[in-house]
């Protein structure tokens, strides 16, 4: 169980309760995909305590590999695209933990996708890794405080004039539309006639 634990842990799967949940939810899901004689097999090859997980399980039908992360997804109780990460680590370091023997005979009974997880042809899939502040490093392409804004602004921006608010400062406005027009009411004349 400890080497079990410590391929799920080098894969990234190191919290050890969501290590022990995703390793029986994904042998139950086994067990419903592998005939009896296949079953059993990988039931003897893994520690006791989980190999309930299998016993439990009946064969249920030839599924997909969807359909087979669905099934961990409904037992592990985990969002989809976590459930899909720990199933695709536990085949990764279950199938590290078989012998080849036994490795081939379990992949033969499982999807494609599911079979090369636990063959070790193809890697687990990763999440993207994303930059943000609280993961950043010293030395990134682009430091902060190298960066500025673009030198025209935005259409409305403050940053597009040393004054960005002269029209309306009453220390310095020249006044309102209507008083640049010299059309207010003190300037105003009477419709039709002369003042």
């Amino acid at each position: 169980m400890d080497e079990l634990l410590d391929h799920l842990a080098q894969h990234g799967l190191t919290d050890e309760a969501a290590a022990h949940r995703s390793l029986r939810a994904t042998l139950a899901v086994l067990g419903e995909r592998l005939v009896d004689d296949e079953a059993m097999a990988l039931t003897e090859a893994v520690p006791s305590e989980l190999a309930k997980s299998i016993e439990n399980s009946e064969y249920d039908s030839d599924f997909s590999t969807e359909e087979l992360f669905d099934r961990v997804r409904r037992r592990d109780g985990t969002p989809a695209a976590r459930a899909i990460e720990n199933a695709e680590i536990v085949l990764t370091a279950l199938g590290q933990c078989l012998s080849p023997d036994l490795r081939r005979r379990i992949a033969r009974g499982l999807p494609e996708r599911a079979a090369e997880l636990l063959l070790g042809e193809r890697a687990a899939s990763r999440p993207p890794k994303t930059a943000t502040l609280a993961s950043g490093r010293p030395g990134s392409r682009h430091p902060v405080s190298e960066s500025a804004p673009p030198s025209a602004g935005h259409t409305h921006s403050i940053a597009r004039s040393a004054s960005p608010h002269e029209e309306t400062k009453l220390s310095g406005t020249r006044g309102l539309t209507q008083e640049r027009l010299d059309e207010t009411l003190g300037t105003g004349r009477p419709p039709g006639g002369t003042a």
